[in-house]
């Protein structure tokens, strides 16, 4: 069709003799390709899927579709559609593996056409590994791709030339004719949700629409149960092997070490590093790794006598010092500014450093250890080089793929408890994980030492009885409100003017509020508005309204939200933060 002089492609939905419309209306000129794209029940999706995230089905399609070619649409080859097959599955297994074999036979019987939802890139090699397919029917699908790369293995996929598909959460949107099953793994892994941009969709959501589209098998997969996995074995709402459950109980073998810090400070060592620690750094024959999560030298630094910290005046957070360039950096808005001399407030010339980053446990490792080379990874290192052997890894989670894990000898968590004292639902489970994935992939001879002030929580304590973790956890989140017992979704504004989004947001909330007590919705729960964390981000203001509906009938009821709110808003149904915009 022809706006002005500009020729705009797009997707004929249906057609019909006369329109509702009026006014504006452009003719249609041509048909690019006369065999339909998609089927009616793809389409279908297209429009439901809009509804729920809050976005418009051109939007949604986009998404779907190849990367817009017209002279190569035109010459294109397209295969007559299909229809799904007249069967009915709806049930959900779960699959719980203990070892590389385990995983592998996972896959042993795999029907075709498949589709393999793996959270990261670097998960995708392993999975071929497992297949024992040839080449010509497997094909993958992620980010890194090249537009030429998308459009031939989109094509492929249409018109059913690839038997199976390994790829990252993208991949659910591929035009799939027929699935007859679809694996998530690693499916505790936060990477299976789009969390970044719209549509703000988790592969598992998507997967289970996909599910009913084609009546196919869904399996989810992991060494370690997500929390609602957990609780929907227990409840019978996944079908598992009868082994499961004894499985869960064999994640406390060879549990790591916890050094009580606070007995470090009472014997006099205020330093980063405890007596055993050092030692052990100092003893490995191998590789060591090191885990911090915070970036710099410090995360605060402030004065001693009247008890000042510098914030960065836009986030109203902590700057973090920078000890290799001696600047403070906000890493949320990237500002930058130079270290005060004096307290501003009191011109004592007394300042604190308080929190450990990776560049001072760097430096501290220096201190213990001069024969092995010492590599720091965050994620502000894009180009990174390791050497072959004799090496210590200091990092955050960016660093956990380039481990090599049988030459890993030495795993040594610093400071675990400034990530449990974030106040999230969901910051335990994250914790619990990150050290299930080190438990599932260190050696078996290797030594795991986890650094702690306070090793009484929840996380710590269960390590030996993971059945204690997920029930403790799961009875908090039942007396919130939260899921998996309710099915929580967040809607979020941000402007340039703060007051404009504080007055959007109270607007939005009472209009909701209204409309739930009209039209009897008792099932729906909203609080707020609530200011986010940081509350200055990319150069706006957020609010958040906290949405949580019943997990039997969520997706109807999304859409009964939508309907209610502009736009502007941003939709976020299952997310991984509640306060982070």
């Amino acid at each position: 069709m022809f706006l002005s002089r500009e020729k705009v492609f797009g997707i004929v939905y249906n057609t019909q003799s006369e329109s509702e419309l009026s006014g504006g209306l452009k003719e249609v000129k041509s048909l690019v390709h006369t065999t339909p794209f998609f089927s009616p029940e793809r389409l279908n999706f297209f429009q439901e899927t809009s509804k729920i995230y809050n976005i418009s089905c051109a939007t949604q399609t986009k998404l779907s579709f190849l990367p817009l070619q017209p002279k190569k649409l035109t010459e294109l080859e397209l295969k007559p559609l299909s229809s799904p097959e007249n069967k009915k599955l709806d049930s959900i297994n779960y699959s719980l593996y203990t070892d590389n074999k385990e995983h592998k036979t996972l896959y042993k019987h795999l029907s075709a056409p498949a589709l393999i939802l793996v959270p990261e890139l670097r998960f995708i090699e392993d999975i071929q590994s497992f297949l024992d397919i040839t080449e010509e029917k497997i094909t993958t699908w992620h980010s890194n791709l090249s537009q030429k790369e998308q459009f031939n293995r989109w094509l492929q996929i249409r018109n059913k030339e690839i038997k199976y598909i390994i790829g990252t959460r993208s991949a659910v949107f591929l035009p799939f004719q027929q699935l007859e099953e679809i694996i998530i793994d690693y499916e505790h892994k936060e990477n299976h949700k789009h969390w970044d941009q719209s549509p703000r969709f988790h592969s598992l959501d998507i997967a289970k629409n996909l599910q009913k589209l084609h009546n196919c098998k869904l399996t989810l997969a992991g060494f370690s149960p997500s929390c609602r996995s957990y609780f929907n074995i227990y409840k019978k709402n996944y079908e598992s092997e009868s082994e499961v459950k004894k499985k869960i109980k064999s994640l406390s073998k060879n549990s790591p070490e916890i050094i009580n810090m606070k007995q470090e400070r009472k014997a006099g060592n205020y330093g980063i590093f405890s007596e055993q620690a050092k030692k052990e750094l100092k003893n490995s024959n191998k590789d060591s790794f090191v885990f911090i999560n915070r970036l710099g030298y410090s995360r605060v630094i402030g004065c001693v006598e009247c008890g000042y910290t510098a914030n960065c005046e836009q986030c109203d957070l902590s700057f973090v010092y920078h000890k290799e360039k001696n600047k403070l950096k906000c890493h949320y808005c990237n500002r930058e500014q130079s270290v005060p001399r004096a307290c501003p407030n009191c011109e004592t010339q007394v300042v604190e450093h308080r929190g450990a980053g990776v560049e001072r446990v760097e430096e501290k490792i220096k201190e213990i250890v001069n024969n092995k080379e010492i590599i720091r990874i965050d994620s502000k290192q894009e180009e990174i080089k390791l050497s072959s052997e004799n090496k210590i890894i200091i990092g955050t989670e960016k660093a956990l793929k380039y481990i090599n894990w049988e030459r890993t000898d030495l795993f040594l968590f610093i400071n675990i408890d400034s990530q449990l004292r974030f106040p999230e639902f969901q910051t335990s489970e994250q914790v619990w994980q990150l050290i299930q994935e080190i438990q599932y992939y260190r050696a078996e001879n290797s030594r795991f030492y986890i650094q702690s002030i306070k090793p009484d929580q929840l996380v710590l304590k269960s390590l030996k009885q993971p059945d204690r973790f997920y029930r403790m956890d799961l009875n908090s989140r039942r007396n919130l409100n939260y899921p998996p017992y309710k099915f929580l979704t967040r809607i979020f504004y941000g402007d340039k003017s703060e007051q404009k989004t504080i007055q959007e947001a109270k607007n939005l909330y009472s209009k909701l509020s209204e409309k739930l007590t009209q039209e009897y919705k008792t099932n729906i729960i909203i609080s707020g508005p609530y200011e986010m964390h940081p509350k200055f981000y990319r150069n706006k203001y957020w609010q958040m309204i906290l949405v949580k509906l019943p997990k039997e009938s969520w997706g109807q009821e999304i859409k009964w939200l939508n309907k209610h709110i502009g736009s502007n808003w941003k939709v976020d149904p299952r997310p991984i933060s509640i306060l982070s915009p």
